[in-house]
C-alpha cells in the first residue's frame, strides 16, 4: 500500500507539533510494516531558519520525501500567509497529479488550504 502525507514542514524542521510528531510516526511505520510505501509532500523551506533550504528529494529511512519550492509562509500578513498557504497547497496538489502515485492521502491542517486542493 502507498501512503502519502502532504504536510508543509516535516523533519528535520522539528518546529511545532506536526513536524515533531510525524517523523517518529512514519518512522515506526516503515520499521514495522514492509508492505508500506510511504511519501511525504512537503515544503523545502524551514519555519524558523529564514535562510534554510532542504533539498527537493530525500529517501529517510524509507520514507520518501518531496519537496516544493515555495515562498515561506510564516509572514507577518495574514493576507500573504493565506497566498502562500494557497501557493502550497496548489503545487502539492499538482505534485500528487503528476508525481506521486498514492492509495491513501493524509493531509495536515497546515496549511488550512491544502485539503481544498490535494
Amino acid at each position: 500500500m502507498r501512503i502519502c502525507f502532504v504536510t508543509e514542514y516535516f523533519n528535520p524542521d522539528s518546529s511545532g507539533g506536526t513536524p515533531s510528531v510525524l517523523p517518529n510516526l512514519l518512522r515506526y511505520l516503515t520499521d514495522n510494516y514492509s508492505d508500506l510505501e510511504i511519501n511525504v509532500i512537503t515544503s523545502n523551506n524551514s519555519y524558523r531558519g529564514p535562510n534554510l533550504k532542504y533539498s527537493s528529494f530525500e529517501d529517510w529511512y524509507g520514507v520518501l520525501i518531496y519537496r516544493i519550492n515555495c515562498p515561506r509562509s510564516n509572514q507577518s500578513s495574514e493576507l500573504i500567509r493565506l497566498i502562500m498557504g494557497l501557493w502550497f497547497s496548489v503545487i502539492a496538489g499538482f505534485k500528487l497529479v503528476w508525481r506521486v502515485r498514492c492509495d491513501v492521502i493524509l493531509v495536515g491542517t497546515n496549511p488550512p488550504s491544502a485539503p481544498l486542493f490535494t
